[in-house]
């Protein structure tokens, strides 16, 4: 970590400056006490040899030196002393000898009454290995102390002050409502960060929390009246049709608009635990929804959006609350970078091979190089109040979950931000298109006459075949059971004390040829129940979306069986042929892949687990996966529990054909 090698460098580089300048100071010091001990020594060389003056004098005069010497040699046995020399005046030039530290001359000066000097060699060593003995522990102490006296103030001023400033700055937001704004670099720099998105998230948890209190009582509130109106549903025969249909349709919007405040509270602070697998194009409306209304005031700004059947049936496991904010921040963004508030932004939802992409499009000024460069630096922002976190933070979100952020941009003509999101697996229950050809009748049940004129749009051209029934008790009055040429399209809440949707599609045996149709599809219950019974689920707000094929001609999906028994393949093939379904059937994995190229990527592929020669279709059928194909099932004679699916194949099924519907 950057943070520790700054750390022990300047610890070691401190440690080792204050060690040179201590052993300096020690070696200096330790010179001026050998001098002072040298002199001493000298003093001491005097004061013995005054007792031995006269001894010596007399040797010397009669020139015999040798025996001086033998006076000398009590002297001698001093351990300071390394050798004793007596020398006649006429040995040597007196002046030329070596004056040093190791030697001391008795007399100093000449002494003509004194035809004689002593020359007095020193042991210094024991002085060097004194030295030598305290200079390497002391320095190493100095070394040991200075790193621990560096270590400490490195520590105060790298962390103990931010984190004071820290603590006295996360006091002020205890008892405030602001985020803290804390000057840091490195690891600090990160940490603060991540304590300030810590603090953004619990104010948005905190506002949440109050906007759910609101929507619950105001549920609450509803819901009395809205009973009242429920319980005199018997007197609405006596209006006129229309006013009649009016005021049923008023009832089922005050109770879709309740259900609406308390789900959509619940699953915001519900997903705030972690990731779940979301239907994409719900998520999108709602967000594009908000903004249209939220600038709703200025006719300058344009919010469009570009839906079709392309974009419906699209899943991703994310954080729902996470992925509004950052497409309701791109969609702020390109709005705010518009001159003078005026231009366009397109919001679209497609997918390619492997991701769902989801673009939000504007016609501004682009952005210029400079800034396009840094635009995913942390702490880089073009506006006044911005803390240059914004697009960093989503981008590292979208990240964590496999996805990613990036955008295209060209001066004056605009910029484009692509929010790239691994794909996830389609529930089992959501129906993929619906197949109106298929059918001789269309059946819609539902107590809300507007969605009654959803349908016929979507139906157009088939008017012919559809029959509208508005509630439960017209639905039994003409039907006890349902022929399989009949689709039935049933709402959930039916306004009926005794069924509702799942239940009236149950008792008329329609499983397989119904759609449940319901602003309530999240909801684990309903989906278990409708998993149960072989139900297909179409959320309601995709109603303009979902594919309709009306006729048989239309590119539908092709499926496909991959079995090594002739007989189940032929049993498909007659079965598809008489449903009208496009149909190819292999006999190995091989086979199919040799004409994988001619095959469309979103074909339905079913593959039996045992392909005979120990061949596993479950393992083999990873190849196919690797090619594009994700829509790989497993057609299997073998019970669920004992099978090992891996993450490729969406679900288990039997062998029978009829699956495919």
């Amino acid at each position: 970590m950057p943070l520790l090698r700054t750390l022990v460098l300047v610890q070691v580089g401190i440690a080792l400056i204050f060690s040179v300048i201590a052993m300096l100071i020690t070696v200096y010091l330790f010179n001026q006490r050998s001098s002072e001990i040298r002199n001493l020594r000298k003093i001491d060389l005097i004061r013995l040899m005054s007792s031995e003056q006269e001894k010596i004098r007399l040797w010397s005069s009669l020139g015999m030196i040798e025996a001086s010497n033998l006076a000398l040699q009590e002297i001698r046995k001093i351990d300071f002393i390394k050798s004793v020399e007596v020398k006649s005046l006429g040995t040597k030039d007196f002046n030329l000898l070596k004056r040093d530290e190791s030697f001391v001359i008795i007399p100093e000066k000449l002494d003509k009454n004194l035809p004689f000097y002593v020359i007095f060699k020193l042991d210094n060593s024991t002085d060097s290995n004194l030295l030598q003995a305290l200079s390497i522990p002391s320095l190493l102490l100095v070394f040991i102390l200075v790193l621990i006296y560096s270590s400490i103030a490195f520590i105060i001023q790298k962390i103990f002050r931010p984190l004071s400033s820290l603590i006295s700055d996360g006091q002020a937001f205890i008892e405030g409502d602001e985020v803290i704004d804390i000057e840091a670099s490195g690891e600090m720099e990160v940490l603060i960060s991540k304590i300030q998105n810590t603090q953004r998230f619990q104010i948005q948890l905190e506002s949440e929390k109050k906007n759910f209190k609101l929507a619950t009582q105001v549920a609450h509130d509803i819901r009395s009246p809205l009973e009242m109106l429920k319980g005199i549903k018997e007197d609405l025969a006596l209006l006129p049709e229309d006013s009649r249909r009016r005021i049923q349709l008023g009832v089922n919007r005050i109770e879709e608009i309740t259900y609406n405040l308390l789900k959509a509270n619940k699953s915001d602070n519900h997903s705030k635990s972690g990731n779940e697998t979301q239907e994409l194009l719900s998520l999108v409306l709602g967000v594009v929804t908000e903004k249209k209304i939220e600038y709703r005031n200025n006719e300058n700004i344009l919010i469009n959006d570009s839906f079709g059947a392309e974009s419906y049936g699209l899943f991703s496991n994310l954080n729902r609350s996470k992925f509004k904010s950052i497409l309701s921040n791109l969609i702020n963004n390109a709005i705010e970078s518009f001159p003078h508030l005026q231009g366009t932004v397109l919001i679209t939802l497609e997918e390619n091979e492997n991701f769902n992409l989801v673009k939000v499009i504007d016609n501004g000024p682009g952005i210029p190089k400079e800034v396009a460069s840094k635009l995913f630096t942390r702490g880089f922002t073009t506006k006044n109040n911005g803390n240059g976190l914004g697009l960093v933070n989503a981008k590292q979100d979208l990240e964590a979950i496999g996805g990613n952020l990036t955008f295209e941009t060209a001066e004056g003509k605009g910029t484009t931000f692509v929010i790239t999101l691994p794909k996830s697996q389609i529930p089992a229950t959501l129906i993929d298109a619906i197949h109106a050809h298929r059918y001789e009748k269309i059946i819609i049940l539902d107590d809300d006459p507007s969605f009654h004129d959803a349908w016929e749009k979507r139906f157009e051209g088939l008017q012919n075949k559809i029959e509208h029934i508005y509630s439960v008790e017209e639905m039994f009055s003409k039907y006890d059971s349902l022929h399989e040429k009949i689709l039935l399209l049933s709402d959930f809440e039916l306004m009926d004390k005794n069924f509702d949707g799942i239940d009236t599609i149950t008792k008329l045996n329609h499983a397989k040829h119904s759609i449940l149709v319901t602003a309530r599809n999240e909801e684990l219950e309903i989906q278990e129940r409708c998993l149960k019974q072989g139900i297909k689920l179409l959320p309601k707000s995709l109603v303009n979306y979902v594919k309709v094929i009306k006729d048989s001609r239309e590119r539908a999906t092709l499926t496909v069986l991959i079995d090594d028994d002739k007989l189940i393949r032929y049993n498909w093939l007659s079965f598809c042929e008489k449903k009208g379904i496009p149909f190819k059937y292999f006999k190995s994995i091989e086979a199919f892949l040799e004409v994988a190229d001619s095959i469309q990527k979103d074909a339905k592929i079913y593959i039996d687990s045992d392909l005979g020669n120990n061949i596993r279709g479950e393992v083999e059928s990873e190849k196919i996966f690797k090619l594009g194909f994700k829509n790989l099932f497993l057609a299997t004679g073998y019970e669920k529990e004992f099978i090992n699916k891996p993450k490729w194949i969406l679900d288990v099924h039997s062998k029978s054909p009829e699956i495919v519907i």
